[in-house]
């Protein structure tokens, strides 16, 4: 892909649920992706040792670090294991790279076309805006559409589990409403490695045994009152690894 001085970036990331689920960081960390894309830097024939080492330097990031931060967009469906941006063919159209539109110039200049690429180039612009419109309500990672199905995962079944969380751990918060963004999160620890029912209401059930995480512990002062897991907390990236890893259960 030829290097692009700028790119397409929608407003709705400033809403999404996806994008604004992630810690300020990452969200940065993405842009710069979006960015090193963008440049041609991600497309660019060289050893993948190589790449990584100009990824880490352009997130400013140590390799481990770095590695963590990749897990957690992965986790996201905001790129894949190769770095690249999810559905960025989708996003960005042909119509933006202006390295052909010249090309073509140039050439039709030399044949005696010159009319040609102007017309080429509206219809470029009217082809643009219909795409837009017809993509303006997806953005690579809403939906089931981008990652979860290209990997054969099936469907996350996000109100199963919400019942399952009422049934096993009656006494945490209810869940009132299925948002957008609880239904991201859900649906990223899903998509991770637990396909099942069963794994859930053991996990469940596995914090039903943490005093700490259901609010049977004893605060540290009397003006402070004992914190209780809810599902939103729950199902953050890194809360439900120190969940798995048995951090809350002394």
């Amino acid at each position: 892909m030829p290097a692009m001085p700028w790119f397409r970036l929608y407003t709705e990331f400033a809403s999404d649920p996806v994008t604004q689920s992630l810690a300020f960081e990452d969200q940065r960390h993405f842009i710069v992706l979006l960015c090193l894309k963008g440049n041609g830097t991600l497309d660019r024939p060289m050893k993948p040792e190589s790449r990584d080492r100009i990824i880490y330097r352009g997130l400013g990031l140590d390799p481990n670090t770095a590695e963590e931060a990749k897990r957690r967009l992965m986790d996201a469906e905001l790129i894949g294991n190769d770095w690249h941006p999810l559905a960025w063919d989708k996003r960005q159209f042909q119509s933006d790279h202006s390295t052909e539109r010249a090309r073509n110039w140039r050439k039709n200049k030399e044949t005696g076309n010159g009319e040609t690429p102007l017309v080429q180039r509206k219809c470029n612009a009217i082809r643009a805006d219909t795409e837009q419109i017809q993509n303006r309500t997806e953005y690579i990672t809403t939906a089931d559409a981008v990652v979860g199905k290209s990997r054969g995962l099936p469907p996350c079944p996000y109100e199963q589990i919400v019942d399952l969380y009422h049934k096993t751990l009656p006494t945490l918060r209810h869940v009132v409403r299925l948002t957008p963004a609880r239904k991201a999160q859900i649906k990223a620890r899903w998509n991770e490695d637990n396909q099942d029912l069963d794994g859930w209401r053991m996990i469940f059930e596995h914090i039903g045994e943490s005093d700490f995480l259901m609010g049977r512990h004893k605060p540290r002062t009397d003006n402070q009152s004992p914190f209780q897991a809810d599902l939103d907390w729950i199902t953050k990236a890194a809360n439900w690894v120190k969940i798995i890893e048995g951090k809350y259960h002394g």
